[in-house]
């Protein structure tokens, strides 16, 4: 089917006998080109499969084509499999306000069986701006879920309550070879949100989500990686839940709950800069408390600059439980790791390898009582003060400053029954936690007078 200067026509229907097979053609499926392609509707085809909606009779191009600056369009509720090119392709810088809703892409009809778009295809490649692409199943392709590619001025697109590498309900991985949601060398996209409508379920992907390639300024907000759509069990990415890397800088990580992974829950790379990581849960279930590690570190850093948690109160993440350390900082310095509930983590709570942060020491606590904890830490340095079971810091209790000669004193009254210390210098670098010490209380023990009869 090919549109050019074509709108507001609809190919397809969800009625009986509306449906269109469109497979097996040498071209695209359903190709939309040219400014005056706008307001069409391709909605409940089968492209790229036969009438059973089981077999695989693929295009021999991209399954749908939106192109040349067309915009405007909507393609609802196809099941857009098994062609040799992407499953869906947005292309150039006026290909723009289209909308992707509830399709099947790289699956059957069914959504639980793999029927995969490409040797090395997408299932949907994103090359324009400011589209939608928002409650699709796009699972089982030979490349990535979704890629994001640097083709033209491709900011500011919405990916939003998508299952990516899962089945249709979310339970099971129906995985796509490469990356659930690749952003390279793209800006200001929107992937998840900020309501649970808007979460994208991303598991069995080699790696949950990647942004390479100078990507900046877009936000990951909201998304279960590596888990079910339930929150409560794994559905594993091989490697990451999120990697930035390759100068991949100023995104904003929120809210997202990143656990079962085989690998870290977040590994930020070289020259990826200025990211900030906030209220997300690191190895735990949606809960928030029980455990769903990841098979590395919580959080790895190889980069400067970058923020874990922040200044004030809803900042903080939670990361416990995962089999290396809880955050990990190498070589690169200015990492603040700030507010957190850092936990049970098999490695170190907070570890700086290899010059990381400086080699920044941690505070010494002097003195726990039921009122106060004070130490000495360096000059001018924000000393956070945590209560925890062991050596790490589970709850945040409070701030000091140290002063001109590096003492500090925190008032109040910590849980314990441990009490540990983070110290963060002027430049941002966090060190690791300091050596525990047991809360010290006061108890009064009274007479015990026995009277006879």
């Amino acid at each position: 089917v090919l549109g050019c200067n074509a709108a507001y026509n609809r190919i397809g229907g969800l009625a009986p006998g509306e449906r269109n097979v469109i497979s097996g053609n040498d071209s695209e499926g359903v190709n939309m080109m040219d400014v005056g392609t706008s307001h069409n509707l391709v909605i409940g085809n089968y492209i790229g499969i036969d009438v059973s909606g089981l077999v695989g009779l693929g295009n021999r191009g991209w399954g749908v084509a939106i192109q040349l600056s067309a915009s405007g369009n909507v393609v609802k509720q196809n099941v857009i499999s098994s062609n040799e090119r992407d499953g869906v392709y947005f292309g150039d810088a006026g290909s723009n306000y289209n909308t992707l809703i509830g399709n099947l892409i790289g699956t059957d009809a069914g959504g639980t069986t793999p029927l995969g778009n490409g040797e090395e295809g997408n299932g949907v490649l994103l090359g324009a701006a400011l589209n939608r692409v928002e409650g699709n199943v796009i699972s089982g392709n030979a490349g990535s879920g979704i890629g994001v590619g640097n083709l033209y001025d491709n900011k500011g697109n919405f990916i939003l309550g998508n299952c990516i590498g899962v089945e249709a309900s979310g339970t099971s991985v129906v995985g796509n070879a490469w990356s659930g949601v690749y952003l390279g060398g793209t800006r200001r996209n929107f992937v998840g949100g900020t309501t649970s409508s808007e979460s994208n379920i991303i598991g069995g992907n080699r790696e949950g989500i990647s942004a390479a390639a100078n990507s900046g300024y877009n936000f990951i907000g909201g998304n279960y990686i590596g888990t079910n759509a339930e929150g409560a069990t794994g559905l594993s990415n091989q490697w990451a839940g999120i990697t930035l890397q390759d100068h991949t800088a100023h995104n904003v990580i929120q809210g997202n709950l990143i656990s079962g992974n085989e690998g870290e829950g977040v590994s930020i790379g070289e020259g990826s800069d200025f990211n900030h990581l906030r209220a997300n849960l690191v190895g735990v279930t949606v809960d928030g408390v029980s455990p769903l590690p990841n098979g590395a570190d919580g959080v790895r850093i190889e980069a400067a600059s970058n923020t874990v948690g922040g200044m004030y109160p809803e900042d903080g993440n939670t990361i416990a439980f995962n089999s290396g350390d809880g955050v990990m900082v190498r070589t690169y310095s200015r990492n603040a790791i700030r507010r957190n509930s850092i936990y049970s983590n098999t490695g170190s709570g907070i570890s700086l390898a290899d010059g990381g942060n400086n080699s920044l020491p941690a505070p010494l606590i002097t003195a726990v009582l039921s009122t106060s904890v004070s130490g000495t830490a360096c000059p001018g340095c924000i000393v956070e003060v945590f209560s925890d079971e062991e050596d790490e810091g589970r709850v945040y209790e409070g701030y000091a400053v140290a002063d001109g000669t590096g003492d500090w004193t925190w008032t109040g009254s910590p849980s314990g029954p441990y009490v540990t210390a983070t110290a963060t210098d002027e430049a941002g670098n966090t060190s690791p936690f300091s050596a525990p010490l047991m809360v010290w209380r006061k108890w009064i023990y009274l007479p015990v007078i026995l009277r006879e009869g």
